[in-house]
């Protein structure tokens, strides 16, 4: 953007100097300097100046960069973590075949754990909870500050346990975090 606006400013200091006002290089140096610097005095900083249409410009090359980072990605609907809380389980499917059925914990007396439909927000390989003070590790975070990661209590794995969080075990919370970040996200789905 920088180099067309220079281009732009050297051919109006050649139309300048074809008219006769002034030399081309003090035409571009006024404009470079009406342009680019605020502040009075030649030793003034550079500072671009944006317009809307520069503005726009950058939303359009943003959006851009956002369609094809998705494109390169694939599609998270691929992954689908199924976790049922009156049996205590978790089923994941790759593209609508079952490929892991393991024990989980979800929320105990007092604790709740949300149901419905939702999908990874963000994933965190080393996480301790600020409100509870433990450890979190291979966290997809899918609601807030609630969570499917691993749990080092495993003797508690296949009956309600957590303060709301679903709990899996060490290899097959990090195998889940593997997966999903390989196929760029998962649906979650908790039903009672």
């Amino acid at each position: 953007m920088l180099s067309v606006r220079v281009e732009a400013d050297q051919l109006a200091a050649k139309r300048a100097r074809a008219q006769g006002s002034g030399t081309g290089q003090e035409q571009l140096a006024a404009l470079v300097k009406k342009r680019y610097c605020k502040g009075a005095d030649s030793a003034a900083r550079f500072v671009p100046q944006s317009s809307p249409k520069s503005i726009g410009m950058k939303l359009a090359r943003t959006v851009l960069a956002a369609a094809l980072s998705l494109a390169y990605f694939p599609a998270s609907a691929n992954v689908l973590v199924h976790v049922r809380i009156a049996t205590q389980r978790m089923t994941v499917s790759v593209s609508g075949a079952p490929v892991h059925t393991w024990p989980v914990s979800t929320g105990r007396k007092g604790y709740r754990t949300p149901t419905g439909s939702y999908r990874v927000q963000r994933m965190e390989r080393t996480y301790r909870s600020r409100k509870y003070k433990l450890p979190m590790p291979y966290s997809l975070f899918y609601r807030g500050g609630y969570a499917i990661h691993a749990t080092y209590d495993t003797a508690t794995l296949g009956r309600p346990a957590s303060h709301g969080c679903v709990h899996l075990s060490p290899s097959n919370a990090q195998r889940l975090y593997r997966m999903v970040q390989k196929h760029g996200g998962a649906r979650i789905i908790v039903a009672r």
